[in-house]
């Protein structure tokens, strides 16, 4: 099986965060699989985690109330660009903007910080 890239979408309505990846299978091609969750502030630093639902070959499946997976998350780091946030256990999250926030300035990617052409160390 080959898997592709993970997105992650956190939105204002719950279920506010939809995680979708896609997987191929031997006979079967690319698969796209979805996971919904809802998040809830539990405190400024804390969150709450539930899965909701989930969509995999073409069916919508909402998770029944009692087995509902859960977990605390942790804010660990938070910015306009990043979240990292920390689960019970102490594993990362380290989500990265997709995009840019409207209006906000972005850096100049790849650009040296210097005309000169021997500086090995561009922004040192």
């Amino acid at each position: 099986a080959d898997v592709g890239a993970l997105e992650v979408a956190i939105t204002r309505d719950q279920p506010r965060v939809t995680a979708t990846s896609s997987i191929s299978f031997a006979g079967l091609g690319a698969q796209e699989f979805k996971v919904a969750t809802t998040l809830e502030a539990e405190t400024g630093l804390r969150l709450k985690e539930t899965y909701a639902s989930l969509t995999a070959f073409g069916r919508d499946v909402d998770v029944p109330a009692n087995l509902r997976y859960s977990r605390k998350l942790f804010v660990t780091y938070l910015d306009e660009d990043l979240l990292i946030t920390r689960d019970e256990s102490g594993v990362p999250d380290v989500l990265l903007r997709k995009g840019g926030v409207e209006g906000a300035m972005l850096p100049d990617e790849g650009v040296p910080s210097t005309d000169d052409e021997d500086d090995v160390a561009p922004g040192a």
